[in-house]
């Protein structure tokens, strides 16, 4: 093998979310708009910008999380990031925020996820004991580990799966985002992810 081939490893991607911070901006979305899903997969094209107003919090971070559940906004600083590391399988869409009296905030655009995983294999999910929350509470049996097959991965930095709407990226860019200190995003191993022990119909 040459030194210029990569190993496969799972261990090497990760999911990233909102860390939703204590005081940090939660946004709700005003725009009608039927299919948030197309819009981050890339299948619907934005035009004109998505308005957008503060539901709660006041601190801004680098990735705002949305009432919509699948939207996030990134800051142009994390744009300019992405863009200097030559970052593939990211777009974005123009997005129009305000605060709670209606004061425009800028420096921020939609978040869109062109790259492609293929469909989750959840054969390869590991069935671990979780203990409960609370001392009545009961233990549950859970599946981890959100696994992909390579073969039907585009090799982008950053890429969804057909049937979820979370982002996965590489190791790479988590260091970019760690070294850069960028603000409001959690880092969890994909094997470290709870998923759903049957495929969704």
């Amino acid at each position: 093998m040459s030194t210029s081939e990569q190993v496969f490893d799972y261990k090497d991607f990760f999911v990233i979310s909102p860390e939703l911070i204590r005081g940090g901006v939660h946004l709700k979305l005003l725009s009608e708009i039927d299919d948030t899903w197309g819009i981050l997969k890339n299948e619907i094209s934005v035009t004109s910008p998505l308005e957008f107003i503060v539901q709660s919090g006041t601190r801004l971070t680098d990735l705002l999380s949305t009432d919509t559940a699948v939207l996030d906004l990134v800051s142009d600083k994390l744009v300019i990031l992405l863009e200097a590391n030559r970052i593939t399988g990211w777009a974005t869409f123009p997005v129009s925020v305000r605060d709670k009296e209606g004061n425009m905030i800028n420096g921020y655009r939609g978040l869109v996820i062109t790259g492609k995983g293929g469909k989750q294999i959840h054969e390869l999910s590991n069935k671990v004991w979780k203990l409960p929350i609370s001392p009545k509470g009961q233990g549950r049996e859970a599946n981890m580990g959100l696994y992909f097959d390579p073969t039907k991965w585009d090799g982008s930095d950053m890429f969804t799966l057909d049937d979820l709407a979370l982002t996965i990226v590489k190791a790479s860019v988590k260091t970019i985002l760690r070294d850069n200190k960028i603000t409001n995003i959690r880092v969890k191993s994909i094997s470290e992810i709870e998923v759903e022990t049957t495929p969704t119909p």
